[in-house]
């Protein structure tokens, strides 16, 4: 009866199920940032979310749950977090008259439709996706040292900046909210460091799409 009750358990909190959550723990976090009230606790649902993606990894080698289909969710969700936030941050700097973080978002944004896009159709991927988080008991075993539907070393490093970036925006948003405008040329200067640092986030998004495409050739 125990051992029923967490195998049930393991497949309600399924390794695929915590990646995908990610998603709606990222857009819950937003909605409560509009608010000054309630911005530190989305603040902590979005770093939450970025946590998930390191622990759905460590969850499914431990239950030995790995399947093809998570793997290829979870390069899927990142990206689309990274719309998603990454979104947010453009129609902010816009507003603010201010183009560069935008431009480089946008360089990033390019870089993930064609990483995305060289592991199949989107299309695909997306409802591949949905049945993985809604019927995980069907997934396949992912048996495999290497393939190419995850990310590489380059891939994953772009994740971090990404997620970087876009942790120091909204930190400093919440820092705003409560403590005011940071020193005038300091605010100039916010964007074109995040900026410089997606325009590192893109090449080496390049980069690992060229050695995936290499790889599979």
């Amino acid at each position: 009866m125990g051992k029923q009750l967490v195998d049930k358990l393991k497949q309600v909190c399924h390794p695929n199920r915590i990646t995908a959550s990610s998603i709606g723990f990222s857009a819950l976090g937003l909605g409560l940032m509009q608010s000054s009230y309630t911005d530190l606790v989305g603040l902590g649902m979005i770093g939450g979310g970025y946590l998930l993606d390191a622990v759905d990894g460590a969850v499914a080698r431990k239950w030995n749950m790995q399947t093809i289909e998570g793997a290829k969710l979870d390069p899927l969700v990142d990206k689309v977090k990274n719309v998603v936030i990454g979104s947010y941050m453009v129609a902010n700097e816009l507003l603010m008259g201010n183009y560069f973080l935008p431009v480089t978002m946008g360089a990033n944004f390019v870089v993930d439709y064609i990483s995305q896009k060289s592991r199949g159709d989107i299309t695909e991927q997306l409802e591949e996706g949905y049945k993985a988080v809604v019927h995980p008991e069907n997934c396949k075993k992912d048996v495999e040292d290497k393939s190419a539907i995850r990310a590489n070393k380059y891939g994953k490093i772009k994740t971090g900046i990404q997620t970087a970036t876009a942790l120091a925006y909204l930190g400093l948003e919440v820092y705003r909210n409560h403590y005011g405008p940071l020193s005038e040329g300091f605010e100039d200067n916010v964007g074109r460091v995040l900026g410089v640092a997606l325009i590192g986030s893109a090449v080496l998004g390049a980069v690992g799409v060229a050695k995936r495409i290499k790889n599979r050739k």
